[in-house]
Order: C-alpha cells, then sequence, then structure tokens
C-alpha cells in the first residue's frame, strides 16, 4: 500500500533530533573513560551506574563543547542553565531517569543554513547524559543450555521456541551527548540528506564530535508528518528511531511520508508514536505510543546546582568558533573565484581546507592549486588509507612543486606523472626529485626541432591531413616528440614548433 502511494498534492514535514557524542576524555558525571571498543562493562563507576550514595558531577569540558555547539549554531545561550531528570524505565538506563535539560536548556532559537540556501532553524541544543547499549541474541550456543532463558520466551520475536536474550552494555551509559533538535522546517529527502551532512560538517569543524554513525558517536531520530498542499496546521508527527546510518534516515522518511499518506487517503487516522526502522524489511514497526514532555515527570536535578558561565568566559568561547564551513565555501566562490563544486569539495573537512588554503597562501593560483588537491593528491591519500593531515606531501611542498613547473624547471605532464608520485613515496622535495630523475626541461630549441621533424617525417599522414585543414592531426604528433624527449621538453615549445613546422611544410 505505502509504495503505491500518490505524493501529489501532500506536503512532508520533517524535523531531526541529533544526539552528537561530545569529543571529551571522561564521562558527563563521572571520570570513567569514553573510549569506543573497549570490552563491555569495563568502563563504569557507581556514579554512571547510578548506585545509591553517589552524586553527580558536571564536567566543564563537556559543558564548554556543548556551549560551542550551541553558540556555531547561532543560539540564544544563557548564562544561567541546569539540568532536570527526565524519568521514564527502559533497561539500558541504570538509574531509571536521565540526567538531561528541558526548560533550563543551553541554547535556543539559533539556525543552520545548508549550502543550497535552506534556512534551517535551531529550536535547541541541550546537555545530557547517554543510556547504554542492547544486545539482543538469539539462538546463541550458551542459550541453549541455559536454564534461565526457558524456551518460548515472551520476549522472544520469532516462533517455533527459539531462546532469546538481551545483554547489556553500560560503557556508554553517562557519554555527554549534544542534543541539537530542529524546527519542522524540512520538506524533502534532498534537504534532510543536506542537513545531515552539514551539522556533521559543523560538528567536525569544533570538533566537538567525531560524527562516525557506524560506532553511535551521532545518532539521529526523525519526526515525520504530512499535511496537503496549503495547510498550516501541523499533522500528528511520527518519531523513527533505530536510524543508524544517512541512508537509513532518508529511506525511513520516504517510507512514512508514503505509508502516512496511504492511511489517511484510506480514511485512517495516524497516531502521534514512536516507530523502529527495520532495515531488512525496510519499514517502519511501532515501538510506543509518543509520549509528551509532561509524561517524562521533568523536575530540576537535586544534586546539581545551576551551572553559571560569565559573559567574558562566553565571549572566550564565541571567539574561539572557526570559521563555519558554510561561511567558508561562500568565501572560497566569492574571493578565491573557485567553482561552486570545487569549493564544496575542499570545505568538506576543516582539514582539508586549512591544506588547501595554506598552499594558495604560498602559490597563489587557487585554481590549480584545487586541481591537483583534488585530482592527484586526495585520490593517492585515498589509496594509501591516510588523512590529509598525515600527507606525505606538504603544503610548502606542494606550492614549491607548482612554482618549479610555472619557472620552467620541469614539465608539468612530468611533475605530475613521476615527480609527484614519488614526493607521494619519500616525502623529499620536488627539487631534489627533478635532478635525480633528470626531468630538468629541454632548453635547446634546435634540438627540440630535431625531434619535431623526426616526428613529421614519422607520420607523414599527420602533415597531410594538417594541409588538408584538419588542425587537430598536430597534436598526434606532440606524443611522438614528447617520448624521444622523454618528456623534458617543454609541451607549449613542441606544440608552437610543430605548428610553424607543419605550416612552413605545407
Amino acid at each position: 500500500m505505502t509504495a503505491d502511494a500518490d505524493l501529489t498534492g501532500w506536503e512532508l514535514v520533517v524535523g531531526l533530533e541529533v544526539h552528537a557524542q561530545l569529543a571529551t576524555r571522561t564521562k558527563l558525571f563521572c571520570g570513567c573513560s569514553t573510549r569506543f571498543g573497549a570490552p563491555p562493562n569495563t568502563q563504569t563507576c557507581p556514579v554512571c551506574l547510578g548506585l545509591p550514595g553517589t552524586l553527580p558531577v558536571p564536567s566543564r569540558a563537556a559543558f564548554e563543547a556543548c556551549t560551542r555547539t550551541a553558540l556555531a549554531l547561532r543560539c540564544r545561550v544563557e548564562l544561567e542553565t541546569g539540568f532536570e531528570r527526565k524519568n521514564y524505565y527502559y533497561p539500558d538506563l541504570p538509574k531509571n531517569y536521565q540526567i538531561s535539560q528541558d526548560a533550563r536548556c543551553l541554547g535556543r532559537d539559533g539556525h543552520l543554513d545548508l549550502p543550497g540556501g535552506r534556512h534551517v532553524t535551531i529550536d535547541n541544543v541541550h546537555l545530557e547524559e547517554d543510556a547504554g547499549k542492547l544486545i539482543h541474541l538469539r539462538d546463541a550456543p550458551f542459550l541453549q543450555a541455559s536454564p534461565l532463558v526457558p524456551r518460548g520466551d515472551p520476549s522472544g520475536t520469532r516462533q517455533g521456541g527459539d531462546r532469546t536474550a538481551t545483554l547489556v552494555d553500560l560503557n556508554r551509559a553517562g557519554t555527554p551527548l549534544a542534543e541539537i533538535v530542529t524546527g519542522p522546517d524540512l520538506r524533502s529527502t534532498d534537504e534532510v540528506r543536506e542537513y545531515m551532512e552539514a551539522l556533521r560538517r559543523l560538528l567536525a569543524y569544533l570538533e566537538v564530535c567525531d560524527g562516525k554513525m557506524e560506532e553511535g558517536s551521532i545518532r539521529f531520530e526523525a519526526s515525520i508528518s504530512v499535511r496537503r498542499d496549503g495547510e498550516t496546521t501541523l499533522g500528528k508527527r511520527v518519531e523513527v528511531k533505530n536510524l543508524n546510518s544517512t541512508a537509513a534516515v532518508l529511506k525511513a522518511v520516504e517510507h512514512e511520508h508514503r505509508r502516512q499518506i496511504a492511511a489517511i487517503e484510506a480514511g485512517q487516522s495516524v497516531a502521534q508514536e514512536t516507530r523502529l526502522w527495520d532495515d531488512a524489511r525496510g519499514r517502519t514497526a511501532l515501538m510506543r505510543s509518543k509520549e509528551d514532555a509532561h509524561d517524562y515527570r521533568y523536575f530540576p536535578e537535586p544534586d546539581i546546582v545551576p551551572i553559571v558561565i560569565t559573559a567574558a568566559r562566553l565571549d572566550e568561547l564565541r571567539a574561539s568558533l572557526p570559521e563555519d564551513p558554510e561561511t567558508r565555501r561562500r568565501r572560497f566562490v566569492a574571493t578565491l573565484a573557485l567553482p561552486d563544486y570545487d569549493a564544496g569539495v575542499l570545505t568538506a573537512e576543516r582539514a582539508l581546507a586549512d591544506y588547501f588554503e595554506e598552499t594558495v597562501g604560498k602559490h597563489g593560483d587557487a585554481k590549480e592549486v584545487a586541481n591537483w588537491v583534488m585530482n592527484l593528491l586526495l585520490g593517492a591519500l585515498h589509496e594509501r588509507e591516510l588523512a590529509i593531515a598525515d600527507s606525505p606531501v606538504t603544503p610548502d611542498a606542494l606550492a614549491a612543486l607548482l612554482k618549479l613547473i610555472e619557472a620552467g624547471g620541469v614539465a608539468k605532464d612530468a611533475a605530475r606523472k613521476k615527480v609527484f608520485p614519488k614526493m607521494l613515496e619519500t616525502g623529499r622535495p620536488a627539487a631534489e626529485l627533478v635532478d635525480e630523475l633528470g626531468l630538468k626541461p629541454m632548453d635547446d630549441t634546435d634540438a627540440i626541432l630535431g625531434h619535431v621533424r623526426d616526428a613529421i617525417a614519422a607520420n607523414p599522414k599527420a602533415a597531410e591531413d594538417y594541409a588538408a585543414g584538419k588542425k587537430n592531426a598536430a597534436k598526434s604528433l606532440m606524443g611522438a616528440v614528447m617520448k624521444a624527449t622523454r618528456g623534458k621538453a617543454d609541451p607549449k615549445t613542441v606544440g608552437r614548433l610543430i605548428t610553424e613546422e607543419l605550416d612552413r611544410s605545407s
């Protein structure tokens, strides 16, 4: 039914909640490590396990990382904020409540601009602790003999008496999260994708979150509703969880878009509820009816006093923000005359944008630098599984190579095919490699002319075609001359001499 739903006349409305794990070494209220991949339940203590008698102590690093995030999203940041308890039961929540923010959010009323010009409002940014992780097992060998997991366990979801168990890993419990909540501003899966990409870039620029969805360090939840074109009242929203990749978010949004339209057109109503995304089946499934804020029974966290940040410290944090990726992209287009595509690629990662700008500062030709970085350097680093920060060719080295080409110290073709690969392999400067490889250009015009005449004599058909008006025939001789000179001849000089010699003979 959902696959055939007619989308004509309907508007999709999407808001996103993003949980970004802050890149701190320790948890939000204790000193336990946040390192990913440790053996289960080895990074816990009485505080993050919520044992009686323990008291949480807020992390300044996490608070300031979240504050910088709110400032970068142009939020209004209050000088005094605080924490609340959000009460609900779930097996991976040790205390049966989560220390979060509701009435006293760290930031409100912000926005994020997308590359296409779309303006997405940020309702709020708040700081909270993460829960643990549940691991569901079916038919594991140790379950077969376990008297604790009887056959036909009602928690199982498969028929036939399969044995199931759920394990809990609390290493993640207490990890600091910045929750970023948009307004209901997104109207298509393209806009949803653009927002996710833009936000991940921004968080990486700020160095507050690494954005690795595969490690759970950034998680998206989508609130989706539909309404008929022209309506201003929002429809009942469905929140979709269990979205562990960008592709899953987009597929879930598309599925709910069609499912809700089909339900309404069939005379059914859409319930406000939380649904899980089943990636294997490509559909959502009911998890629970959607709670409102009062269902969580928020109240001020009694064990943590209000947190006050001075205006001076807030100004320091604001001054510490890097230029955001979208502003940087626009500047590359406006001041460096780069095409939109080039600017987008080069600002996708802060370290890459820094590398590019440093090289341009030493060479000056932004488009030429962009061509070398995008067409040669990035591909070579990808093959070697290296980050731009680990490039054997530094900005100084690349700028020196480009200057050498510009000065006629090496032919561009030889630089691309021979010198640059050696620079990547050895990290040595271009000038040394040019000497070592014997690639200094031929400056003997008479010698080059001799190779041109030999090439013409060996390819009489090219000379005949040129004489007949097929001027492109001259290009077919270029390769023969460059091969004869072992790439040492300047291509511009070779091209000029070929044309002059063909014109003279014809």
